[in-house]
């Protein structure tokens, strides 16, 4: 049994000077209609859905018929509410109809003839390939986004924008970006350079986290800016330690980036920690460019890299270090500060098994175990971890396998 009546096919079928048609073809007509009328309201009902509307319309049907190669139906495809008029015939069920506008001719014949609707089509350009943006029209020019710093969000508004940016609240909305006059930062002061290059940063950090956003054909864009805030030479005011809270963001994020893209990019990792390990064996470099270079090679390999990397060169770096340390020169606050950042790659041999830590902690920290140490790191470093008293860091150290650079 099908929803659609056999009777009326065959009521159609005399209308069109088909007679006497039998009961089995009127059944198979109405099951075969029954289904097309199925057909064309699954494709009507998908325009509907993608038109994020949930009343369907003539227009749909329209659309529905033409996908499916079918003549579409003339006349119904109104924006005028249709008025329905009612025929009564004797005792029987009302019949309800649509009435027909009446058309004054005269004005139909002297009414100017409209223009004929254009088809809608689509066209297609590249909005970038591999990265790069081709020169095309319909993409920004170059010098439109040589003026985007200037829309980075700064000041007290900074936190929502970035929060939003991120993906991490519902409570934020991103305001539309504002194209106006650039600035480089070199014509602005010292304490304006660092809260713009910081602002640059986190925005950075935003866009990195939120795995909503396709960036990855832009890594390579977006790396160099990022080492140049963990290891440049000078970042912002140099009489202040500001800059090395921004390279621990640096490095942070730098992590963020081998971590997320690291198995699709198989050089990345390995470009980073060259590039990192150069720095911190040139000892012409200054002291802030060390401690990026030192924080940035524990955050990218983890202990393997402070065992490979940092632990072999420590004995030779300390000639670098112990002339700072004395008389009371300039850059002895800086020398603290990658002291500070070796310790802290230092801990990162520690054990991580229970056991290896108890065993650890229990063992005795005599004269040949401090001698051992200052093998391995030199009279300055050797002192440093010694006053701290951790014993299953002493023993990490000690023990830890060095490579030969």
């Amino acid at each position: 049994m099908t929803l659609w009546n056999s009777d009326t096919i065959k009521d159609v079928s005399e209308s069109v000077g088909i007679a006497n048609i039998s009961d089995e073809v009127a059944k198979n007509l109405s099951m075969d209609v029954e289904y097309r009328i199925h057909q064309v309201l699954q494709e009507a009902l998908k325009f509907m859905r993608h038109s994020k509307r949930v009343t369907l319309g003539t227009s749909d049907i329209t659309h529905a018929l033409r996908v499916l190669n079918i003549e579409p139906l003339y006349g119904y495809d109104s924006f005028r509410p249709l008025r329905f008029g009612e025929a009564s015939l004797g005792q029987a069920q009302p019949i309800y109809y649509v009435e027909d506008d009446e058309v004054d001719f005269e004005k139909l014949i002297n009414a100017p003839l409209p223009k004929v609707p254009r088809e809608v089509t689509f066209t297609t350009h590249w909005l970038a390939i591999d990265g790069v943006q081709p020169a095309v029209p319909q993409n920004p020019s170059q010098s439109e986004f040589a003026r985007f710093s200037e829309a980075t969000p700064k000041g007290s508004n900074v936190t929502s924008s970035l929060a939003a940016t991120a993906g991490n609240s519902d409570n934020f909305v991103l305001q539309p970006l504002s194209w106006t006059s650039r600035t480089t930062l070199y014509e602005q002061p010292h304490s304006q350079v660092y809260v713009t290059i910081q602002a640059c940063i986190n925005s950075s950090r935003t866009f990195c986290k939120n795995e909503t956003f396709f960036i990855e054909p832009y890594v390579a864009s977006i790396i160099p800016p990022i080492l140049t805030c963990l290891i440049g030479k000078r970042l912002g005011d140099p009489s202040t330690t500001h800059h090395y809270a921004l390279r621990d963001v640096a490095a942070s994020l730098i992590g963020l980036v081998c971590k997320r893209f690291g198995d699709s990019s198989h050089t990345l990792r390995p470009r980073i920690t060259r590039t990192c390990l150069k720095h911190f064996l040139d000892p012409s470099k200054p002291f802030g460019t060390h401690y990026g270079a030192i924080i940035g090679l524990a955050t990218i390999g983890g202990r393997e890299s402070v065992r490979v990397l940092i632990l072999p060169n420590l004995k030779l770096y300390e000639n670098v270090l112990k002339p700072e340390l004395e008389n009371d020169s300039p850059k002895q606050r800086d020398a603290e500060m990658v002291i500070e950042a070796i310790l802290g790659g230092l801990k990162r041999l520690e054990e991580s098994d229970a056991d290896l830590l108890v065993k650890h902690e229990n063992s005795t920290m005599g004269e040949d175990m401090k001698t051992r140490l200052v093998e391995k790191l030199g009279d300055l470093l050797a002192e440093r971890v010694w006053r701290l008293g951790r014993s299953s860091l002493t023993r990490a150290i000690v023990d830890a396998q060095m490579a030969s650079i």
